[in-house]
């Protein structure tokens, strides 16, 4: 009874260390499938779900799942492997479904790639866009160019081309300007220097001035911002952006245009209005898009890149840029930003 006595206690100290490790190993899987950003799944072999984690149950409810991924956990308990993307609550989810060992069920694991088929769809849109873009002034530069090797050509005809030509290969460089002003912006938002207070009445009135001398008889723009209101942020980044809102309201809009720079609490709000014909709510959600024109800016020869530039530079320098329905019709952009 002595020897059977040890044998048991030892036999119970061996299974309780067992037991112990199983439990360890059991604790430390589930912690690294909790801790997992991919979806986990398994069910058992009569399909009912016996595992999940946090970021599957954030896609789906394991007590409904859905019937196209209940479909492909029936092909996967049948023994085959699967690997598809489908469409779960709005989202676009990846999934990847292997049956277990001995016919017990399967495990499948749900990597949620919308944001980034989103993001491959904006670089396809990205690079169509300035594909197309260029490809306009680079036919033109050919072209012109082609004809040109005619030494028959009158001189006046000459002249004409190469101011054609010289116009197109400045529209490419104001576009390869922009692109590069937008990455150095989205690489570097903090390189613009805050602190400086800026006097914006003078600002204002320089771009009001610039404008009306790009477009002589061009109806003069009532400006109203009180003296001394200042603003933090970059000189010559404020004066891009001023300068591009009332160039967009000239180009896009109609007379009358406003400048009303207003306080709100610790911030200068400056806005600029005009009275044209206004912008579609769908437009006005991607008006500050790379490379988007609206239906009336696609007759001119803008890039599509000048507000997105001001907003990256509005941003950078601590405020927002935003559009807006106007009182009275038309659109007014709304600058804010830090008062001085």
């Amino acid at each position: 009874l002595g020897v059977l006595s040890r044998a048991l206690v030892g036999l119970a100290g061996e299974v309780q260390a067992q037991v112990g490790a199983l439990t360890r190993e059991r604790d430390r899987s589930l912690a690294v499938i909790g801790a997992m950003v991919e979806g986990v799944i398994v069910v058992d072999a009569a399909g009912a779900v016996t595992l999940t984690n946090p970021a599957a149950d954030a896609l789906i409810d394991p007590a409904a799942l859905p019937p196209a991924l209940r479909a492909e956990l029936e092909r996967a308990r049948a023994g085959a492997a699967v690997e598809d993307e489908i469409a779960i609550a709005g989202r676009t989810v990846r999934i990847n479904v292997r049956p277990l060992p001995a016919g017990r069920g399967a495990v499948c694991v749900l990597h949620d790639v919308s944001r980034l088929r989103a993001l491959e769809a904006a670089r396809r849109e990205f690079l169509a866009n300035a594909a197309h873009e260029l490809r306009t002034p680079v036919t033109a530069i050919a072209g012109y160019a082609e004809t040109l090797a005619d030494e028959a050509l009158p001189v006046d005809a000459r002249r004409e081309f190469v101011a054609t030509i010289a116009r197109n290969a400045d529209r490419i460089a104001r576009l390869v300007t922009g692109l590069l002003e937008l990455e150095r912006q989205g690489d570097r938002p903090l390189a613009v220097d805050r602190g400086d207070a800026i006097a914006l009445g003078p600002v204002v009135d320089a771009c009001v001035a610039t404008a009306a001398a790009a477009r002589p008889g061009a109806a003069a723009v009532a400006v109203d911002v009180p003296a001394g209101l200042a603003v933090r942020g970059d000189r010559e980044r404020l004066e891009h952006v001023v300068q591009n809102l009332i160039d967009n309201a000239h180009k896009h809009g109609a007379p009358p245009i406003a400048v009303v720079a207003t306080v709100v609490a610790d911030r200068v709000r400056l806005t600029v209005t005009d009275a044209g014909p206004g912008l579609d709510p769908a437009v006005r959600e991607r008006v500050f898009e790379r490379f988007y024109r609206g239906p009336a800016a696609r007759r001119g020869e803008g890039s599509g890149l000048g507000l997105a530039i001001a907003r990256a530079a509005a941003t950078a320098m601590g405020g927002t840029l935003t559009v807006e329905p106007g009182r009275d019709g038309g659109t007014a952009f709304v600058l804010e930003l830090p008062r001085g």
